[in-house]
């Protein structure tokens, strides 16, 4: 029988896999995902928990050190603060990564204004009438 009190070290920072990062870029951490997935490394074999502002938002066993999450419950929009940690199979938690900024972000812009056709297109008798000369041959 082993006898296992030592923690696993903490896992790397978490990292918004490219599929749930919505943004303009696929590296902006912003999403309009409320359940994405976080990538990163920890201790071989381990469970790894990514939290919330120090609330867990779900689980998995690392693949070797390589650990793919996915929240489970919902994050509310805004900015969030995701850390992660590794219980190895006696059930020691580790501390926490550095922590993830990323922002959930689910509103929709506003609409546009009513589009307007610019006076120097506008080739009708006054600026204001919206009419434009279309030739055709």
């Amino acid at each position: 029988m082993t006898i296992d009190t030592i923690a696993p070290g903490a896992p790397s920072v978490p990292d918004l896999i490219a599929a749930s990062d919505s943004g303009s870029s696929s590296t902006d951490n912003i999403t309009n995902i409320t359940t994405p997935t976080f990538t990163g490394t920890a201790e071989a074999n381990a469970t790894v928990k990514i939290y919330d502002a120090g609330v867990e938002k779900g689980s998995a066993l690392a693949s070797g050190t390589t650990y793919n999450v996915q929240a489970t419950t919902p994050l509310s929009t805004g900015v969030r603060s995701i850390t992660a940690k590794a219980m190895d199979a006696a059930g020691n938690l580790s501390a926490a990564s550095s922590a993830l900024s990323i922002t959930i972000d689910t509103t929709a812009p506003a609409a546009p204004s009513v589009p307007d056709l610019v006076a120097a297109s506008d080739s009708g008798t006054s600026s204001t009438e919206k009419k434009q000369k279309q030739y055709h041959q």
